[in-house]
């Protein structure tokens, strides 16, 4: 199993009051995304957010955000 890295991404409110944050997918310590298949990305970022760094340990009481494509929930 390679490592895998979650990104997060500030999401405010108009008050500038951090209501949640955006999970994103990173294959190392960089700023961008570089993976060459969507769903398995999709699927390492739920299992380390989930299952081996834990959602409250990345958002806390916060809420947290994913983008998922139509296809991933068919799969």
């Amino acid at each position: 199993m390679h490592p895998v890295y979650v990104g997060r991404q500030p999401i405010f409110d108009r008050n500038e009051k951090i209501i949640g944050f955006e999970l994103l997918f990173r294959s190392g310590h960089t700023t961008v995304a570089e993976f060459y298949d969507e769903h398995a990305a999709t699927h390492d970022l739920l299992r380390a957010a989930f299952v081996d760094i834990g959602i409250e340990q990345l958002v806390g009481q916060h809420q947290a955000f994913l983008n998922l494509t139509r296809a991933f929930f068919h799969n």
